[in-house]
């Protein structure tokens, strides 16, 4: 019984870690894009 709820635990433990790492990634990545696009308007403004 001990064993099965502490392997559930850990699980619970590696599927959220799972979860927060894909957040990290989607919000890196969205960084990404922000940053891509305020670039670009920059250079269009800049470059009239």
């Amino acid at each position: 019984m001990a064993t099965s709820a502490i392997s559930c635990l850990l699980w619970r433990l590696r599927s959220n870690q799972r979860a927060d790492f894909a957040k990290s990634k989607a919000a890196i990545w969205n960084q990404y894009q922000s940053q891509k696009c305020t670039l670009r308007v920059f250079t269009i403004t800049s470059s009239r």
